[in-house]
């Protein structure tokens, strides 16, 4: 993202790309994480990104079926005649409720299910949104928290040999 001049970074529309606001803000992000390690003296290395979470990966037992939220419409018959919105959108209540549909698909979210069901204590809980910590020297690998977890954000791997 840095330009020909050393400290001068780009994106967006400075850059040969596509034009729309989405790849703008991507590129806004991007930029940013360069010029952060740039002003450090580093070269930002790109993490890997977990695996795409499928369907069949879900623990869905832990969810619950809740309905879709419907926003309001506004009736054919008056959308010729002004430029009211279309659709209404949430009010905050719905809103939530669309939230807590989310599956979260690799990611985690913190419900504690892999933390409440290690038998060996070694999931440290290190408080709202900070997540956990795993004390391998406790785990034995019997794999109650990958199977407890609801959305696939624990991935477990054979120790190397």
């Amino acid at each position: 993202m840095m330009t020909g001049f050393p400290g001068i970074f780009a994106g967006g529309d400075m850059v040969p790309s596509e034009r729309t606001v989405t790849i703008a803000v991507g590129h806004g992000k991007k930029a940013a994480q360069h010029i952060d390690a740039w002003l450090r003296g580093a070269t930002y290395d790109k993490k890997d990104k977990h695996p795409t979470v499928d369907f069949a990966m879900l623990n869905l037992p832990i969810y619950t079926d809740a309905a879709p939220s419907t926003q309001r419409e506004l009736p054919l018959s008056d959308r010729a005649s002004g430029f009211d919105e279309v659709l209404a959108g949430l009010v905050e209540r719905e809103a939530v409720h669309e939230a807590k549909r989310c599956l979260s698909c690799g990611n985690c979210f913190e419900c504690d299910n892999c933390y409440a069901a290690c038998p060996e204590d070694a999931i440290i809980k290190l408080g709202p949104n900070q997540r956990y910590k795993y004390d391998y020297t406790k785990c034995t690998g019997c794999a109650v928290c990958f199977e407890q977890c609801p959305c696939h954000a624990i991935e477990m791997v054979p120790e190397p040999a």
